[in-house]
């Protein structure tokens, strides 16, 4: 009998805590279910081994986005990191896709492709369709469809012509707002007051805060650090501004050269929204525009036990210090391109308004 497996995973106990939505969507050249688990807390990591290569699949953080398109006869699974990035799809061969007590499924055949970010392409699993066939658990017919279908998207894959695995970011970005009924855009002018204003209430009653964030983000506005394209708000049903974020220019400087970075700080999120996502939607949003505008890294001043979901690291890793004295675990800096701190070193110099 063929294992049929839901796309809400309840039986996974190593998931601690976690989020669970789903939407039909007929758009973009896709038709049927897409599926988000949200992870929030694991028990530990899961980590695969493809020969020499270690994956790390599941952590705090992390999201499985699973589409189960109609009438097609595979599932594709494309698992997001804590930081929005690719590490893998997964693309399961399946005998049916279906709906069964309003909950997405796919019957599994067995056969699994995997593609991981560096593009390389895995076959799996061919030994357990020869025993299901052997033990009669599947018929000829099963059989060659698996293999056939296979083929098909093993093809596609080569020409670039499987355009689901393009389209997951895009499908994450919906169900991610469409769960919290929450909108990310630049910040506009006419919001900046109300901006404040919330932002005032997000650090009311924090216990590390000088009560003066919404004074900051008024004067990082006016200042050459600012930019407009990265000063982001949530937005709720309501259109109310329930969240901020701020990403302006620093720089990195020694003795022989200066390097530019980005800021990230303050984030803010209303109270009554707080541990509620929003403020890991709106880093996760941050760091993706940023890396399309073409910066290069992130500093962050943060908590020790937060930030590294989103792949920052102590920035002493790089010999990249803080103006300030600071514990190093709390210092972080986040590449957006793999290895460009790799020569960067010296000291971060804010903008003068972090220090008035």
């Amino acid at each position: 009998m063929l294992k049929r497996r839901h796309g809400d995973r309840s039986e996974w106990k190593r998931i601690v805590k976690r989020q669970y939505s789903q939407k039909y969507i007929d758009r973009d050249g896709f038709k049927g279910y897409v599926t988000l688990l949200n992870i929030h807390n694991v028990t530990e990591p899961l980590t695969v081994n493809y020969e020499e290569k270690s994956v790390c699949i599941v952590d705090d953080g992390y999201m499985w986005l699973q589409h189960f398109p109609s009438n097609e006869h595979y599932s594709l699974t494309t698992m997001f990191d804590a930081n929005g990035e690719v590490v893998q799809w997964y693309i399961d061969i399946t005998n049916e896709n279906g709906v069964e007590n309003n909950l997405p499924y796919m019957d599994d055949l067995f056969l699994d492709i995997i593609v991981l970010s560096s593009g390389e392409v895995i076959q799996k699993d061919a030994d357990e369709l020869e025993e299901a066939l052997t033990k009669g658990m599947i018929n000829q017919a099963q059989y060659q469809l698996a293999w056939a279908e296979a083929e098909k998207i093993n093809q596609q894959i080569e020409n670039n012509d499987f355009p689901l695995m393009w389209l997951a970011k895009l499908h994450l970005k919906i169900l991610l707002e469409e769960y919290m009924d929450i909108v990310i855009r630049q910040e506009r002018q006419e919001d900046y007051s109300k901006t404040e204003d919330m932002v005032k209430r997000a650090f009311e009653h924090a216990e590390f805060s000088d009560k003066k964030e919404h004074f900051l983000v008024q004067k990082l506005r006016k200042s050459d650090a600012f930019i407009p394209e990265l000063s982001l708000v949530a937005i709720d049903e309501k259109k109310e501004i329930v969240g901020h974020l701020l990403l302006t220019s620093i720089k990195i400087i020694n003795q022989e050269e200066e390097n530019a970075s980005l800021a990230l700080a303050p984030v803010s999120v209303a109270p009554e929204f707080q541990s509620k996502g929003i403020g890991s939607t709106l880093i996760r949003e941050a760091i993706q525009r940023a890396r399309d505008l073409g910066h290069t890294s992130i500093i962050v001043l943060g908590h020790k036990d937060y930030y590294p979901k989103f792949g920052f690291k102590p920035a002493n890793q790089w010999n990249i210090s803080a103006p300030f004295p600071v514990p190093a675990e709390i210092f972080m800096a986040l590449e957006l391109i793999e290895g460009s701190l790799q020569h960067v070193q010296g000291t971060v110099v804010y903008p003068k308004e972090f220090m008035e």
